[in-house]
């Protein structure tokens, strides 16, 4: 007769968890000798989830119902500005092939991290992949029961050259160094909008104060329009700048001041100053005629800087005010000299 056989049974398991697996075997009375036999397996695995279940809470739109954007074309590095910061946030969730959580997915388990996010962005409105860049690092994440929460506060997108508005949609992707991924999950739309805040020429008697009007303008895809959609832009006379060396004439520094709005600031209406809310200056004094250079410091607002001298640097909005040249009377639509 041959050698006795060994009886063998298979089992059909699954494993719903990340992890790692130890497999112990126990047989009584083995084959009627009265002996127990035991039998272990250690670190079976690692088992890692089938994929993330990914969600982005809603996006909202920083002026209204747009946001602006900023610039990078990769080439031209004097004209890189960042665009106004907008909050992406959402939750991501480990899940096996039944879209069960894997709860072990958390500490040494965890391989995602904050840097494995891939951007894309998304033009909704041709639906499309867009040119421009979306700027998002999140923090840390920090897995717990297989969910974590990620967000960027800061996030902003750059638009790679001068083109029109229109619907964003900001892509992610998460995946870990095991390759498990969300796949490419988008968000809700919002208007973006490439913009410039504009200051104009103030004139005057020297024994008036003087306003400059604010205005901020978009591109449409061919020229700058007005952006009677901004409510949001602010301005304040502390980051009014008077041009070093651009005094004329009588004017000397410190003979005018910027002095309105002060803290609040003030806010344009429909992109624009209301008539009397602009930047106000105070009168140089009798005499004292002349003009000089201000700009207005966008430091705060880098999204509103521009390029106006158009030597692929961006510049502060200025305008100049000109005191000692008469202006008329307000009420006077239109004057006209007529001689004998």
């Amino acid at each position: 007769s041959g050698p006795p056989q060994q009886a063998t049974t298979t089992l059909n398991q699954s494993w719903a968890e990340a992890g790692i697996l130890q497999l112990d075997a126990l047989t009584t009375n083995f084959m009627g000798t009265g002996e127990n036999v035991t039998g272990q397996r250690i670190n079976i695995g690692r088992f890692i989830p089938a994929s993330f279940n990914m969600v982005i809470n809603t996006i909202n739109e920083q002026c209204g119902s747009f946001s602006y954007a900023g610039f990078y074309d990769g080439t031209n590095s004097g004209l890189d500005r960042s665009g106004q910061p907008f909050e992406v946030t959402g939750t991501i969730v480990a899940v096996n092939t039944n879209n069960n959580t894997t709860l072990n997915y958390h500490g040494a388990f965890a391989k995602l991290t904050n840097n494995n996010f891939a951007t894309q962005a998304f033009n909704a409105s041709t639906s499309s992949n867009d040119t421009g860049r979306i700027n998002f690092s999140p923090t840390a994440l920090s897995f717990n029961n297989g969910v974590t929460n990620y967000a960027d506060l800061t996030t902003d997108y750059q638009y790679a050259n001068l083109a029109n508005l229109f619907n964003l949609e900001v892509n992610l992707t998460a995946t870990d160094s095991d390759s498990v991924t969300s796949g490419i999950i988008g968000s809700n739309s919002v208007e973006i909008r490439l913009g410039r805040l504009r200051l104009t020429d103030a004139y005057g008697p020297e024994t008036n104060d003087l306003e400059i009007p604010v205005a901020t303008d978009y591109f449409n895809g061919s020229s700058w329009l007005l952006n009677t959609a901004d409510n949001c832009t602010t301005y304040i006379a502390a980051d009014a700048i008077f041009e070093a060396g651009s005094y004329t004439d009588n004017l000397n520094s410190g003979e005018t001041s910027a002095f309105a709005p002060t803290i609040p600031p003030q806010t344009l209406n429909a992109g624009t100053s209301d008539l009397g809310n602009g930047l106000w200056f105070s009168a140089s004094g009798a005499g004292n005629f002349g003009s000089v250079e201000v700009q207005f410091n966008l430091n705060n607002q880098p999204w509103l800087r521009f390029d106006w001298d158009q030597d692929n640097t961006l510049d502060f909005s200025s305008a100049k005010l000109n005191f000692g040249y008469y202006r008329g009377n307000d009420r006077v639509i239109y004057w006209r000299e007529i001689g004998n």
